[in-house]
């Protein structure tokens, strides 16, 4: 009877280790996500800007373009 509890206990062991890391790969991925959505956000904000301006340069010269 001892005998199989240290075995339990052994097997007990392992699969809490084997759970800890899935849940650190889970975690990674989920982080890993998280990163590639931030990065998507910012390129979408670059070029949001980026047709501001080119939108607010023309409103601009385009009054200039019109006197002739």
């Amino acid at each position: 009877m001892v005998q199989g509890g240290v075995y339990f206990l052994k097997y007990a062991e392992q699969d809490r280790a084997i759970l800890r890391s899935r849940s650190v790969f889970r975690y990674s991925i989920s982080k890993s996500n998280l990163t590639l959505s931030a990065s998507t956000c910012w390129i979408i904000f670059i070029l949001s800007a980026a047709r501001l301006r080119i939108m607010f340069d023309l409103e601009m010269e385009l009054p200039k373009m019109m006197r002739f």
